[in-house]
């Protein structure tokens, strides 16, 4: 009789100091620093790509000029199914993933036209898929040429 409640007593034990180790380590435990690990030495670098993906699932484009702009029409949209959307997608591909994707790109801060890329049209902001500032940080030198050659492809009707 006494040896099943050894056994009980033992197994208790042992799962005891089991438990205490699991617990006791943290989830995101990292090596030792003063360990020299090559792995630790290295960059981590994030980068995403924007891609086809991501103009294949646009279901609607809108650019927009901030306030302080004294233009008549700051808003222009186009939608799936009008007939400028796929040259709009075309100049986006051509003008702004490109850049985009570089390893190295500068923000104007003096940008005054936003381009948002929804991928679904009924949900508002949680349908937005990216906001990209257009200026000349993305659009080179020629920015202004660029733009109104976005604003003419947009402001075609249907």
């Amino acid at each position: 009789m006494k040896s099943p409640n050894l056994r009980r007593r033992c197994a208790l034990m042992l799962l005891g100091t089991s438990c205490h180790v699991i617990l006791a380590t943290p989830l995101n435990a990292q090596p030792a620093q003063d360990l020299p690990d090559k792995k630790l030495d290295k960059k981590i670098e994030t980068r995403v790509f924007y891609g086809p993906g991501l103009l294949a699932s646009s279901k609607e484009i809108i650019l927009t000029a901030d306030s302080t702009l004294k233009e008549s029409n700051r808003n222009f949209q186009v939608a799936e199914g009008d007939e400028s959307f796929d040259d709009v997608k075309n100049w986006i591909a051509k003008n702004v993933l490109y850049p985009l994707n570089e390893q190295v790109r500068h923000f104007d801060e003096s940008t005054h036209y936003s381009l948002f890329l929804f991928s679904e049209r009924n949900k508002g902001i949680n349908g937005l898929s990216i906001s990209v500032p257009l200026g000349e940080g993305i659009l080179g030198s020629r920015f202004s040429e660029k733009l109104e050659e976005l604003r003419d492809l947009m402001s075609t009707k249907k």
